[in-house]
């Protein structure tokens, strides 16, 4: 059967436009393929197997060693406090320091911390671990019954070096006034909580409130500066 044109072929735009390749072409793009293939999983070999560079190496020891002395400043730093605190409770209460462990009472360690930024050794640096506060938990300028917890790590640290307990933290402290609570009328009171939440607020009795002139007395007396012999 003749074309209009009278060639016999047919026309172009009766056939379907898909594109030819020829087996060649195909196999050279696979082998491209293929090769691309491999030198990803070369480089990523090679990566794994090479020993990290000196400059890979000083980082990791550098990181090291600066989280090394910063856990040696801090840990210097509670052990500081931990010997202010108990020096003030050794001058508050005549208590010999090989006792300190059992007879030191919790209500004295917090009222040192509460009162020695206003009493005490300002060079001692006690704030924002404890703070004075309203029974919904807002901070207070002056002294008062209630008082909350700012800082429960540092609390938990200086309560383990107190009491040395290398097991203590921060519950064990919240603990110890339970305790007090139930053993010894008169140094914490139960909060009157309601519906809301009291989540680390607590409440003095009526033995700590007196005890708290004593230990302003003595927060002022270990502050003075003292006289050198020559």
């Amino acid at each position: 059967m003749e074309d209009a044109d009278g060639t016999g072929r047919g026309s172009a735009t009766n056939l379907p436009n898909v594109p030819m390749f020829e087996p060649q072409q195909q196999q050279q793009q696979q082998q491209q393929q293929r090769q691309v293939l491999l030198k990803e999983i070369s480089q990523r070999k090679q990566l794994l197997d090479e020993p990290p560079s000196p400059t890979t190496v000083s980082s990791g020891f550098e990181s090291c060693e600066s989280l090394q002395q910063f856990s040696s400043a801090r840990e210097a730093e509670i052990d500081e406090m931990v010997d202010y605190i108990k020096e003030v409770i050794e001058r508050s209460s005549n208590c010999k320091p090989e006792e300190m462990s059992s007879k030191l009472k919790v209500h004295e360690v917090i009222l040192t911390i509460l009162l020695n930024s206003t009493y005490g050794d300002k060079t001692k640096d006690l704030r924002r671990i404890l703070a004075f506060c309203d029974e919904n938990g807002r901070e207070t300028s002056g002294e008062c019954r209630h008082f909350k917890t700012l800082d429960t790590e540092t609390m938990g640290l200086l309560w383990k070096k107190i009491k040395g307990n290398k097991k203590a933290t921060y519950d064990t402290f919240a603990r110890a006034m339970r305790v007090r609570r139930e053993k010894s009328k008169g140094y914490f009171d139960y909060l009157d909580t309601g519906k809301r939440s009291k989540k680390r607020i607590y409440r003095f009795g009526e033995k700590t409130m007196a005890d708290m002139d004593r230990m302003k007395r003595t927060l002022r007396q270990v502050s003075e500066p003292r006289e050198c012999c020559y």
